[in-house]
């Protein structure tokens, strides 16, 4: 039997320091600003604006093809798992 994953990941999984770091949504990294007085004014999403710019990764055709069949709500997800954010005070 082989393991699927390499040995970093097996090593990560048993460190209880790499376990406190967890990925974090959009949502909650801005929220985090709020108390500050700080509230999204505008999100752009990277890969929305590397289409606008038309500097799409290789494959990027395949990847827009295959959200077509994703709801809307997950088709939302995706676009803003990565992106720049514009904050302004309240």
């Amino acid at each position: 039997m082989t393991p699927v994953c390499g040995e970093g990941a097996l090593a990560a999984e048993f460190d209880p320091l790499a376990q406190q770091v967890k990925p974090r949504s959009n949502a909650e990294v801005t929220a985090f600003f709020e108390p500050h007085g700080w509230r999204e004014a505008e999100f752009r999403s990277t890969w929305d604006e590397s289409k606008r710019l038309k500097r799409t990764m290789s494959g990027a055709w395949l990847w827009t093809l295959l959200s077509k069949f994703q709801s809307a709500q997950r088709r939302e997800a995706g676009r803003r798992m990565s992106g720049i954010v514009l904050l302004e005070s309240r």
